[in-house]
């Protein structure tokens, strides 16, 4: 059976019950009629209809043919980091993995286990409640020729210069520091943006390796309340607000001494609690709602890291 989207189906299955309309019975009848192969539940073995996806639980999935090839919606369901195998009863071409955040596209490798002739199993790693999308392409993918492979993830420790924009609080540390406990009250019931500024070194050129898009170099932000935008070199890298909060930095990171400056901004959330308790972070705030939440307490604030470049 074709739908109009040009997605075809071998196999319709409607769920048990009694209570179907006379135009849902006959339509069922209509596409019997049509030579559309529609079992009884629960299916048997003798059919030899395989799972179109088999993942652990909590991995939820949907699948879309489209002009470009298979596509496959992958959503992590559970607020932790969750490493996976997963099979699908595809073998067209090879796998890769589109991330819908950053555009990135990674070419997937083929693990064995499965009959290579139907199935296809991978292995991948999802941040807490991340989805992202597998698309089988009707083309083939671009081939690895060259890759400049770093040996070790430079942490970025260096001193930071924090300017909190609303206020002009300033503040250098070695430390990334969660706002809520500042005792400064200009910082602990801030709301808004700050302003990271930094330098670190780097030994190596990673950006030569770009055009064959082998081995993408990103920044990890870490741990990031609520919301992020990295400039490296000047160079605006992109904008994360859920995680793993990583940008690519292949092409922009150089050897030598690099400066970074990373826009973090919070919720709302603290600057109500303050102003309700007579400790606005800044003139201006009004609002006619009181301070929500179910417990009296502030909101974790801020960039707290680890900040680091990796491969991936």
């Amino acid at each position: 059976m074709q739908l109009g989207d040009s997605t075809v189906y071998k196999v319709v299955i409607f769920p048990k019950g009694n209570d179907y309309s006379t135009e849902i019975l006959d339509k069922i009848t209509e596409l019997r009629n049509a030579g559309v192969l529609i079992p009884q539940l629960p299916i048997t073995d003798s059919l030899n209809i395989q799972p179109d996806v088999v993942a652990p639980s909590n991995i939820a999935w949907i699948h879309r043919a489209g002009e470009i090839g298979d596509i496959y919606f992958i959503s992590n369901q559970e607020n932790a980091t969750r490493n996976v195998d997963i099979i699908f009863r595809n073998a067209k071409n090879k796998p890769a993995l589109w991330n819908p955040v950053s555009g990135e596209i990674e070419q997937l490798k083929k693990l064995g286990g499965v009959d290579a002739k139907t199935r296809t199993k991978i292995n991948i790693t999802l941040a807490p409640y991340e989805s992202t999308f597998i698309v089988f392409s009707y083309k083939n993918g671009a081939k690895n020729k060259y890759a400049v492979l770093m040996e070790d993830s430079i942490l970025i420790n260096n001193k930071w210069n924090v300017t909190f924009t609303k206020n002009n609080q300033n503040v250098n540390s070695t430390d990334l520091f969660d706002w809520s406990l500042s005792t400064n009250p200009l910082i602990k019931y801030y709301s808004g943006t700050a302003i990271y500024k930094t330098t670190f070194a780097c030994k190596t050129d990673y950006s030569k390796q770009y055009d064959d898009y082998v081995r993408p170099v990103c920044m990890s932000l870490g741990k990031v309340n609520n919301l992020a935008t990295v400039y490296l070199n000047g160079i605006d890298c992109g904008t994360v607000w859920t995680a793993p909060y990583e940008v690519d930095v292949t092409k922009v990171l150089k050897k030598g001494m690099n400066s970074l400056e990373i826009e973090v901004t919070n919720t709302w959330t603290n600057a109500i609690n303050g102003y309700d308790k007579g400790n606005p972070p800044f003139p201006g705030i009004w609002t006619d709602g009181k301070y929500r939440m179910s417990e009296d307490k502030l909101l974790e604030a801020g960039l707290l890291g680890p900040v680091k470049i990796i491969q991936k």
